[in-house]
């Protein structure tokens, strides 16, 4: 794990922005949002104050009604 960041745990950053640990993990399936890091012995996902804007980003795109698939194309820059 890189010592310059700093990382909170998925449930740290899910309590954050008052959302659910699962709904971060549908993010990351869907790769909408990736941790940025993942610890390979136990797993446990890491986010970091860089990834608040990104996030931010997907919550007030699912507010105006956008779906998860139209929200990815937003994301990554595949919009018409």
């Amino acid at each position: 794990m890189e010592e310059k960041q700093m990382y909170m745990r998925i449930g740290e950053f899910a309590d954050f922005f008052d959302i659910s640990q699962k709904a971060l993990r549908i993010y990351e399936k869907m790769e909408i949002l990736r941790p940025a890091y993942i610890d390979g012995e136990n797993g446990y996902r890491y986010y970091t104050a860089d990834q608040v804007k990104q996030l931010n980003a997907v919550i007030e795109l699912k507010a105006l009604g956008f779906t998860l698939k139209e929200i990815k194309s937003i994301l990554h820059g595949g919009t018409d």
